[in-house]
């Protein structure tokens, strides 16, 4: 399963030390302007679909992130998601320094998706029907 993920994300040039550049047709509006998925074939894993998340941020956070790029797994037999690996931007769209990446660790535990929040809508998206969230 590892070994199939890491295959994954590096066809989509994440973890990578070179930025991704924006191309806003290569992207997804799942959220106006401030959450969008990219346009691409999304290998399966049985229920489970990869999927790379680009958040903008209206305000800087502390350390100094407009843009995040997310390597996201979703669940979609049980409702739930977890994070892959992710990079901060100092500007939106994921242009400008890269602030930090995290990434070469084990993936995060699975986690369930509330109700009207931008991962439920993605969910809805990637895995192509609602289902009712889990906690």
């Amino acid at each position: 399963m590892i070994s199939a993920l890491a295959a994954f994300f590096s066809i989509l040039n994440v973890g990578t030390e070179i930025p991704v550049g924006f191309e806003k047709e290569n992207w997804i509006s799942v959220q106006k302007n401030t959450l969008l998925i990219k346009n691409q074939i999304i290998p399966r894993n049985r229920h489970r679909r990869g999927v790379v998340e680009l958040q903008n941020f209206s305000k800087a956070t502390s350390d100094g992130v407009m843009s995040m790029e997310l390597l996201t797994e979703y669940d979609c037999k049980k409702g739930t998601f977890r994070l892959i690996n992710h990079r901060g931007f100092s500007k939106i769209n994921l242009e400008g320094e890269l602030v930090y990446d995290w990434r070469g660790f084990d993936p995060r535990a699975f986690v369930g998706i509330p109700e009207a929040t931008p991962a439920r809508n993605v969910f809805e998206l990637v895995c192509g029907y609602k289902r009712k969230a889990v906690y």
